[in-house]
């Protein structure tokens, strides 16, 4: 059975996604993101529950 991630972390930009199981851990990728390949494109969001 697949473990679901409450978050995602992606960037339509650079081609990547990735769940997440923590918010904080989510914002921290993103700010990561953009430092270390220059990219303000990249976000995260909350995965519906389905």
């Amino acid at each position: 059975m697949p473990v679901i991630a409450p978050y995602r972390v992606y960037c339509d930009e650079c081609d990547i996604q990735r769940p997440i199981a923590s918010r904080i851990l989510a914002e921290e990728m993103v700010q990561e993101h953009a430092k270390r390949e220059g990219c303000g494109a990249a976000d995260w969001e909350e995965v519906a529950d389905e």
